[in-house]
């Protein structure tokens, strides 16, 4: 059974990102399978300029998650 990264495994482990950082990262996925599977001319310009603008946010949130998480990992070795 595969459980997403952004629920809390009750009793195992919290979540690895949150719903919000998981939920923006589907949004790239999704505008990454529209670059590479339409044209150029479809994509909308302001669409590419939100995408671009939300990279180093989205980027410093799920880093600073998965850094918490790694530390869960780490007490949950040494125990």
């Amino acid at each position: 059974m595969l459980v997403p990264i952004a629920t809390e495994v009750t009793g195992k482990r919290p979540t690895v990102i949150s719903s919000e950082s998981h939920e923006t990262l589907d949004d790239f996925r999704g505008f990454r399978h529209l670059v590479r599977h339409s044209y150029p001319f479809e994509l909308k310009d302001n669409r590419i300029a939100q995408a671009m603008d939300m990279v180093e946010p989205v980027f410093g949130q799920v880093r600073a998650e998965l850094m918490a998480f790694t530390g869960f990992l780490k007490v949950a070795a040494e125990q």
